[in-house]
């Protein structure tokens, strides 16, 4: 037999192929099992900072991030998104200065993934 011929020879031995899952809700079924279940926040929050004052300038902190305000004539305004944000409690805090050069510190909490509060 010549060298390359023996019938132990890598080259000779087909190779396992992998097949692909057929079956969509077989697939389904593995995609549940490989990845674990992780909440995620679909909660998004509008906080208006102009209660009782006219407020000259205003700055909304998320976890200490700086969150856009927003104008609206007289009505002042900020979005908190809370979206796709990881289960945990957030602190939201408002700093306004008044129109009569006061200021007023506000700390609120938001937490994402808690059951429903019961009445």
């Amino acid at each position: 037999m010549p060298h390359g011929d023996s019938p132990s020879s890598p080259a000779s031995a087909p190779a396992p192929s992998l097949q692909p899952i057929s079956s969509p809700s077989l697939a389904a079924a593995a995609n549940q099992v490989l990845k674990p279940h992780v909440c995620s926040s679909k909660r998004s929050v509008t906080i208006r900072l102009d209660r009782g004052y006219k407020v000259r300038a205003a700055r909304v902190l998320l976890n200490g991030h700086l969150v856009k305000v927003t104008r609206h004539n007289k009505r002042v305004t900020s979005t908190i998104s809370l979206r796709n944000r990881a289960k945990g409690s957030y602190t939201v805090r408002t700093l306004v200065v008044t129109k009569g050069n006061k200021i007023r510190i506000g700390t609120r909490k938001f937490t994402t993934c808690a059951a429903p509060k019961k009445h």
